[in-house]
């Protein structure tokens, strides 16, 4: 091989690449939010400790890279974790990846636009498989994030909404009133 051609092959090699590497596509979503009702509570203090989990059916297998949320916080640090689904359809404590996200890098004021979470390469899932987006805050009883509910009749029927909070007993509670959170997911495609 000549030294013209072994240049050649370094220089497109980083090409190459860039044309084989994965690309992010929107499988499931619910993009839409009730802004005249608000949001609901993350944290919120001692007398309510909410944590907030939405289900998800993956649509196009895949490898689960980022989940996007309409959120805002005042302080603390959020906590997003993907888990599985028990077979009641909670979140069932296993948590596959989670992030820590700083208070100070999200918007403060609502309506947040969606924001982005992103998840390293090990969360391989099938069409059909479930998990759950859960939402917490690492001290509940000093910090407050919130996101937007979504409108009313079940407008993601592939998922439920769960909460765990204070005065209730610890453990998920699935929410009565059919709102699903608003989101997106976006899978790696090869």
């Amino acid at each position: 091989m000549s030294f013209k051609t072994l240049v050649l092959i370094f220089a497109l090699y980083p090409v190459a690449l860039l044309a084989r590497s994965p690309s992010r596509v929107l499988d499931q979503n619910q993009p839409n939010a009730d802004t005249g009702i608000g949001g609901s509570a993350i944290g919120a203090g001692p007398l309510s400790q909410q944590k907030l989990a939405q289900t998800v059916t993956v649509g196009r297998s895949g490898v689960l890279a980022e989940v996007r949320l309409p959120i805002a916080c005042t302080n603390g640090t959020l906590i997003v974790e993907i888990q599985g689904v028990a077979k009641d359809g909670a979140p069932d404590g296993v948590v596959r990846a989670r992030r820590f996200i700083s208070a100070r890098l999200l918007p403060s004021t609502f309506p947040p636009a969606f924001q982005s979470f992103r998840f390293g390469s090990r969360l391989a899932y099938a069409s059909g498989d479930r998990f759950a987006i859960v939402l917490k805050m690492k001290d509940p009883d000093s910090q407050t994030c919130g996101v937007f509910n979504g409108p009313t009749g079940d407008p993601y029927s592939r998922g439920e909404v769960f909460f765990d909070a204070r005065p209730n007993s610890p453990g998920w509670i699935r929410t009565f009133n059919d709102r699903d959170l608003p989101f997106e997911t976006l899978m790696l495609e090869p």
